[in-house]
């Protein structure tokens, strides 16, 4: 018998409805409200990302990004309870670089997404991540019970961060491979325990390294004294970290050394994997690419970032 075409339709909505997809599809007429949870790991986002989305038609974009630097899961507690007992205390800086509080930053929307995560030097210590993760998890379905709670997988650190290398000061005694092995198994373990979706920017990072085996120079004391301005300065081809010569201090220029950060081919390369997962949509479909970046490893960016979405494989709920 057939069934009258009003029933098909509801029928069929009522489908998209009970598999989620309202928070992926494209097309929306709604923009789809996302509220990270982290720090500058998540800060990063900000360069790119809503540029990335706002050059795919019907990709419509609300972010937000409750930043603290260098915050882990426990400080998130902490600071969530000193801003209950006083609501003067506002320690999260947001997108529109004003002060909020994280109930603040919780509760002014009606979230689609809420991603959280670990700082990336706890990320690879399993013993860093509970009870706190839990209770950020805990807060965050109090708040926004409609939202979907996600994890963003962070990345292991560029090969010259002296404390991926022994017998250097502030050694940790793990390799860059290891220190990726490690995170993204914690995030794996928490993802499996609750059955959460993950954005997997540490993975694309480790697929960025795949055909670029040279090592970068350790950055030791001894090394970096050798450079005085204006020395030209050691290039990395990773995604993360780099060199500068940094602004005037009393005249003079000291060298500006960050091996853990994104750097900004790395930044392109995490927006497009972030819209890729949030919009369910292939790189492919990006037009945006920054004008002043290399074409060449604007494109690499490009390619890891689907690679990344491919190769992971997610929890099945």
């Amino acid at each position: 018998m057939n069934r009258p075409l009003h029933k098909i339709t509801a029928a069929f909505f009522a489908l998209l409805a009970a598999c989620g997809c309202q928070h992926t599809c494209p097309n929306t007429q709604k923009p789809l409200k996302v509220l990270m949870v982290g720090n500058s790991f998540a800060w990063s986002c900000r360069r790119y990302l809503p540029a990335v989305a706002a050059s795919v038609p019907g990709c419509d974009l609300q972010l937000e990004i409750a930043h603290i630097g260098g915050c882990y899961l426990q400080r998130h507690i902490t600071e969530y309870e000193r801003s209950k007992a006083n609501p003067k205390h506002r320690p999260y800086l947001n997108i529109k670089m004003k002060w909020s509080s994280l109930h603040e930053l919780l509760t002014k929307e009606k979230w689609d997404i809420i991603s959280i995560q670990q700082a990336s030097h706890l990320s690879w210590r399993p013993e860093s991540y509970q009870p706190w993760a839990d209770k950020l998890i805990a807060i965050i379905r109090e708040t926004n019970p409609q939202a979907e709670i996600i994890i963003q997988q962070t990345w292991s650190y560029n090969d010259g961060d002296a404390r991926l290398h022994s017998g250097t000061a502030n050694s940790w005694g793990i390799s860059q491979q290891e220190m990726f092995d490690r995170l993204a198994a914690n995030y794996r373990n928490l993802a499996e325990a609750n059955k959460f979706r993950v954005v997997p920017t540490g993975l694309a990072v480790q697929i960025s390294r795949e055909d670029n085996p040279l090592q970068f120079p350790v950055m030791t004391p001894e090394f970096m004294a050798q450079f005085k301005y204006p020395a030209e300065l050691p290039k990395t081809t990773d995604m993360v970290g780099g060199l500068g010569w940094g602004k005037p201090v009393k005249g003079e220029r000291k060298l500006s050394v960050d091996m853990i950060h994104l750097n900004r081919h790395g930044d392109y390369m995490q927006a497009c994997l972030w819209f890729a997962f949030l919009f369910d949509r292939k790189v492919d479909e990006i037009t945006f690419r920054p004008a002043d970046l290399d074409p060449v490893r604007v494109e690499k960016a490009r390619r890891c970032a689907q690679q990344a979405l491919d190769r992971y494989q997610q929890v099945k709920k």
